[in-house]
């Protein structure tokens, strides 16, 4: 509702020297997993600062995937460093699981979109006038794409679900994730939902983080989804 849209800032590469910095008189190696080198130059800027310990072991992975499903990556590499899993397996492990993840995500308003300029004003204004709610899912480079489109919030996170319903159906063990902008009805409806179709007991609901909430909006909604090989 604020006039100024927020504005968000990848981390620098002074900061990530001085994390990395900071880690390594704890740990002998660093594994750094960020968000998608295609759409943020966080990516960049922790891998420039790694080449500055030429002679210690830091690996940058490229998650290619967003929010709640960066968990998904982030698990996995707890579960083998706790293994004790050498370094080299662990990195191998986990660039082999960022293949193993997506994202349905529906959008019920433009505006946030528009204001942050991750799309154009002519194509707002076009969906606006004709009440499209997008729903955006992941390419393999973990860009967000539009996959589909609804004609009402009720509808639009419908198709959330069944996308969804329809992709994991698919895929071997699915797990899942919720995330959401304020909206915990439609987050503990998509639980509820994939709990009965999937048959698995744990679905953890999380609110989107503030950097992806400013593009998202008030009342978006997502479910990531991992599954095993």
């Amino acid at each position: 509702t604020e006039p100024e849209h927020p504005k968000t800032s990848q981390p620098s590469p002074a900061e990530f020297t001085n994390l990395y910095s900071y880690l390594l008189t704890h740990y002998e190696s660093i594994i750094s997993i960020h968000i998608p080198e295609i759409l943020s130059g966080t990516y960049q800027n922790a891998l420039n600062a790694a080449r500055s310990f030429p002679d210690r072991k830091i690996s940058v992975i490229d998650s290619k995937t967003l929010s709640v499903s960066v968990g998904f990556i982030a698990e996995r590499a707890v579960e083998l460093i706790t293994a004790g899993k050498p370094h080299d397996e662990i990195v191998a492990d986990l660039t082999n699981a960022t293949r193993r993840t997506q994202l349905f995500v529906g959008i019920p308003n433009l505006k946030y979109l528009i204001r942050g300029g991750r799309i154009g004003k002519a194509k707002g204004l076009a969906a606006k006038l004709f009440n499209i709610k997008p729903i955006l899912n992941l390419d393999e480079q973990g860009r967000l794409v539009h996959f589909a489109k609804s004609f009402s919030k009720k509808g639009a996170f419908a198709k959330v679900l069944q996308l969804t319903t329809d992709f994991a159906a698919l895929k071997k063990n699915p797990r899942f994730v919720i995330a959401h902008v304020n909206n915990l009805p439609v987050a503990e409806h998509f639980v509820a939902e994939l709990k009965k179709r999937f048959g698995v007991e744990n679905i953890n609901i999380m609110p989107v983080s503030p950097v992806l909430g400013a593009h998202a909006g008030h009342g978006a909604a997502a479910i990531g989804i991992s599954w095993s090989e």
